[in-house]
């Protein structure tokens, strides 16, 4: 399990770019994460963005796989 940032209230913006895999609750509990960008990754982990509650803009680029419940519990998700 990677639990690198989980419950840090800091992180508005994530680019994760040119990685295997996002961990499962990696960003778990990052309640003012507003900007995610991933490209060019294989998984994201299950639970991985799992309670950010705020509003999120997400962009997904050349993603292979998003395990279950990987956005679970967030609200207001915008792609772009």
């Amino acid at each position: 399990k990677s639990e690198i940032l989980q419950g840090i209230d800091n992180p508005k913006k994530v680019e994760i770019e040119a990685v295997q895999v996002v961990g499962s609750d990696a960003f778990r509990g990052c309640y003012n994460l507003e900007d995610v960008l991933i490209s060019n990754t294989q998984i994201v982990g299950e639970n991985s963005f799992d309670e950010c509650n705020k509003n999120m803009k997400v962009s997904l680029k050349n993603v292979m796989v998003i395990k279950k419940d990987a956005f679970n519990g967030c609200r207001n998700i915008e792609t772009k």
